[in-house]
């Protein structure tokens, strides 16, 4: 949510037309919001050992329910997949399982090395091997997000957006804006253009 690649920004495009194309009903995709992937990149710097790839536990969704969520009164025409595009997102195969590791808020899939390495991993890190066969696949995934949690998060995205570029907007002006005397300017358009609250160094 918040990315270039989400459905999302073409729904709310298309929103007033009365007319929402949906590729397929069963299709269903993972969510993540900016703020989470931050939150895990810097746990990862702070954990990670050096080679594992670590996968969030998120929560799904449905493409009909985003279209739902969106434009309630809108026809939704089921206008088919494109080539290459899946029916559901799959962060970890049923071959990755064998080399992947319970970490709690995360999936830990580790290089290749057999039992040994999943073992030491577990002793060292505190988390425990995943089933073999285990599967994270977004169609099967156990977490869904409702129509009306879909819908808070999306009028959320958009406050935030709306912010940013006011803020963008502000922050231009001041850049151009004639200045004449000394340096004491700058500090004073940075106090302006920063959040109540926060202090300029």
């Amino acid at each position: 949510m918040g990315s270039r690649g989400s459905v999302i920004p073409s729904f709310l495009a298309r929103k007033d037309s009365g007319i929402l194309p949906i590729t397929d009903e069963r299709m269903t995709r993972f969510n993540i919001s900016l703020a989470e992937g931050v939150d895990m990149v810097m746990w990862a710097l702070g954990s990670a050992s050096g080679g594992e790839i670590f996968v969030p536990k998120i929560p799904s969704y449905r493409i009909g329910d985003v279209a739902e969520a969106i434009a309630p009164e809108a026809e939704k025409t089921i206008v088919g997949i494109r080539p290459g595009e899946k029916i559901h997102e799959e962060m970890i195969t049923s071959s990755d399982s064998f080399s992947t590791v319970d970490m709690g808020r995360y999936y830990a899939i580790l290089p290749p090395g057999g039992k040994e390495i999943v073992a030491q991993y577990c002793a060292a890190n505190g988390g425990k091997p995943v089933e073999p066969g285990f599967v994270y696949n977004s169609g099967t995934n156990p977490d869904f997000l409702s129509v009306e949690r879909l819908r808070e998060l999306i009028e959320g995205e958009q406050g935030r957006e709306l912010a940013a570029g006011q803020m963008s907007h502000k922050q231009s002006c001041n850049s151009v804006s004639p200045r004449r005397g000394n340096g004491t300017h700058a500090s004073a358009d940075l106090a302006t253009a920063m959040p109540a609250g926060a202090a300029a160094n």
